[in-house]
């Protein structure tokens, strides 16, 4: 075997002799047979670590968890202070029948219990019977406790005449309530009423006439 040069001139010394063959070097042959797979080669190293991706898109929300079981009951309270708002109400009342000609009715009239006095004042019948009366007085005692009132009838006939006084129980100092006592015992129906008036009263179930 051995090589000539394809691109000589046709005739020359570069051309296969009798009896040879010429083999081209460039022609591909069939696929062989698939040969062996070959042993596991060692494990190579470790590259190094790549760059972080970017953050993915946020995902759908989840669905709402069952609601989980009741918990214990907690321990009660303790009790707050007491609160300093009035209670008690009550309303104390005296009535009379006061004659005609200038009849005069006064007096005062106490809370119980050393309430105090929040509001009071004078009803009559003399409005139904067309009879003529007049407040002359009408107002708290000094401390609080009780209602002074004063009334006149006018008129040719008599009128039936009530002093009230609205009470509840009020927060109060010491001080206070040992003046309160004091007054109380020391009071007379006649203690608030005008100078001309004094010396001219009977009690009347709380009331006096003149």
């Amino acid at each position: 075997m051995f090589l000539i040069d394809a691109n000589a001139t046709a005739g020359g010394s570069q051309e296969c002799k009798k009896g040879e063959a010429a083999l081209d070097w460039n022609q591909q042959g069939p696929q062989g047979a698939t040969g062996p797979q070959g042993a596991t080669g060692t494990q190579g190293a470790t590259g190094q670590q790549g760059a972080t991706g970017p953050q993915g898109a946020t995902g759908a929300d989840g669905a709402n968890g069952a609601t989980g079981p009741q918990g214990a009951t907690g321990p009660q309270g303790e009790t707050g202070p007491q609160g300093s708002g009035v209670s008690g109400y009550v309303v104390v009342s005296a009535s009379l029948d006061l004659n005609n000609n200038s009849s005069l009715a006064f007096g005062t009239l106490l809370c119980p219990g050393g309430k105090k006095a929040v509001g009071g004042g004078w009803d009559n019948n003399a409005a139904s019977a067309g009879l003529n009366v007049f407040v002359s007085k009408s107002s708290p005692t000094s401390d609080g406790t009780g209602w002074i009132g004063a009334i006149q009838n006018n008129s040719a006939g008599t009128v039936h005449v009530m002093l009230s006084v609205a009470c509840i129980n009020a927060p109060e100092s010491a001080a206070s309530a040992a003046q309160f006592a004091r007054n109380r015992h020391s009071r007379s129906c006649t203690s608030a009423v005008p100078a001309e008036l004094r010396g001219r009263s009977r009690a009347v179930r709380g009331l006096g006439t003149g």
